[in-house]
């Protein structure tokens, strides 16, 4: 960080230690994952703990100390719980998304400055009106959306907001799945959509908050959607969520999936991208 903290920086070691050791699941985290997929008593947190050292690695990284962030799509709070654990005075949090009831703001008070109830895609509002996050212009040197691009059917409008409130030269950290992951080709091979399956569609679940898949992204794509908000790509990789390894995967698999991760990063199951505000207006003609 520019002005450096008195906190020691986590490597990827320690920072996994600290989500087992340390982090204490809340009961949203443990209710959260419901999914025959994945091991028991394994919590949230383990899941997505590789998308989240990864944004804990730009925030203490690229930002300076008491910088103020805001997660989109922020439910079950995990992500900002663990940086306020870390980062401490050093980072002043907000949060936005669904599911913000009484009970869960009373519960995550204690690690955000303020945090609102808020539909992020246009589509499913009642009225023709845009989403609007309610800050002024310029308020937060970053925003993240960790794995919430792909739920939404119309991202430019969330993508623009998420640029007016992010000050010019501010990061917009993203994780989201890669079209090519190597689990979707399989899945072209031997027939089958490579989309979320049908009942966990918009077509089945309606009424519910629970959004799945829409629609997958290469790298090219995410440049033009974040470009055209005036956002310019900082950095990107393909990566693999380790929380994987503890979905009911048999030997054959596993092997599989680590072999194709080591000698192709293209096939790796998801982007981890940093966009960057751009510092001047670049007025069109």
């Amino acid at each position: 960080m520019a002005k450096k903290s008195s906190k020691k920086v986590l490597n990827e070691k320690d920072f996994y230690n600290f989500v087992f050791k340390q982090f204490k699941p809340s009961v949203y985290e443990s209710n959260e994952l419901k999914d025959a997929r994945f091991k028991e008593n394994t919590y949230y947190s383990y899941i997505c703990r590789t998308r989240c050292f990864l944004v804990y690695k730009e925030i203490i990284g690229r930002l300076s100390a008491g910088s103020k962030v805001i997660d989109l799509g922020f439910y079950p709070g995990t992500l900002i719980r663990e940086l306020k654990v870390l980062l401490q005075e050093n980072i002043t949090c907000y949060g936005a998304g669904l599911k913000v009831d009484k009970d869960f703001k009373s519960f995550i008070q204690p690690y955000v400055k303020e945090c609102i109830e808020i539909e992020l895609d246009p589509f499913y509002e009642k009225s023709n009106s845009n989403i609007q996050i309610p800050y002024d212009d310029e308020f937060f040197d970053a925003v993240i959306a960790t794995e919430i691009l792909e739920h939404l059917i119309s991202p430019l409008e969330m993508i623009g907001e998420a640029a007016r409130i992010l000050k010019r030269g501010g990061l917009f950290v993203i994780t989201t799945p890669n079209v090519s992951h190597i689990g979707a080709v399989i899945k072209l091979f031997m027939g089958r959509s490579n989309y979320e399956r049908l009942d966990r569609s918009p077509m089945y679940l309606q009424d519910d908050n629970w959004r799945g898949h829409i629609r997958y992204y290469d790298k090219k794509e995410l440049k033009t959607l974040f470009y055209r908000a005036g956002l310019e790509l900082l950095s990107h990789k393909y990566y693999r969520e380790l929380g994987w390894t503890h979905a009911k995967w048999s030997l054959i698999k596993k092997i599989t999936v680590g072999i194709v991760d080591k000698i192709a990063p293209i096939f790796r199951e998801g982007h981890f991208a940093v966009f960057q505000k751009k510092k001047k207006l670049i007025l069109s003609k």
